[in-house]
C-alpha cells in the first residue's frame, strides 16, 4: 500500500507540469486546471505539515506584546487557532484539489498572523503581463489668466453747475 501512495504521488508531482518552477501559492490561485490542482496540492501538504508552526510563533509574539502572563495566554490562544485554521485549509487543499474552478481559502503565508494579510491577487491578474512601466508625463496647465484691470470709474460732478440748462 506504501508503495502504490508513493507512486501515485511521484506520478503527480512529475504530471504536473512546471510544479516548482512558481510560487505554490500563485499556482493554487491559477485559471489554469493543471497548475490549480498541483498548487492546490503541494500548498495543502505544505500547510498541514507546518500548521505546527503557528502555535508557536503565535505564543512568542503574544509573550514578548502584552505582560509576561496575559501575553503568553493570549499568544497561545493565537497560535491555536491559527494553527487549526491552518491545518483545515491545508486539509481542505488536499481533499479539493481536484475539484475545478475551486482555489481554496488559504489562509495567509505570513506565521505572525494568519487571519491578519494584505489581499491576495485575483486569480484573472495572478497570470497577466506585467506592465512596463513609463514616466507620466506632467499635465497640460495653461497659462495664469492676465486679469485686466477695469477702466477707474467715472467721478461724479459734484457741482451745482450740472444741473443748469445752456
Amino acid at each position: 500500500m506504501r508503495k502504490w501512495l508513493s507512486l501515485a504521488l511521484i506520478t503527480f508531482l512529475l504530471t504536473t507540469p512546471m510544479a516548482h518552477a512558481e510560487d505554490v501559492w500563485s499556482m493554487a490561485q491559477s485559471p489554469h486546471y493543471g497548475r490549480k490542482a498541483g498548487g492546490m496540492f503541494l500548498r495543502g501538504l505544505l500547510n498541514v505539515v507546518t500548521s505546527p508552526v503557528d502555535l508557536v510563533v503565535g505564543t512568542v509574539t503574544g509573550t514578548k506584546e502584552g505582560p509576561p502572563l496575559v501575553g503568553f495566554m493570549t499568544g497561545l490562544g493565537k497560535g491555536v487557532g491559527c494553527t487549526v485554521v491552518r491545518a483545515l485549509s491545508g486539509a481542505l487543499d488536499v481533499v479539493t484539489f481536484w475539484v475545478p474552478y475551486f482555489n481554496g481559502y488559504p489562509p495567509c503565508k505570513s506565521y505572525a498572523d494568519c487571519l491578519n494579510c494584505a489581499p491576495q491577487i485575483p486569480a484573472e491578474r495572478a497570470y497577466a503581463p506585467q506592465q512596463v512601466y513609463q514616466p507620466q508625463q506632467p499635465a497640460y496647465e495653461p497659462p495664469p489668466a492676465v486679469v485686466k484691470q477695469a477702466a477707474p470709474a467715472p467721478q461724479k460732478d459734484e457741482s451745482p453747475m450740472r444741473y443748469i440748462k445752456k
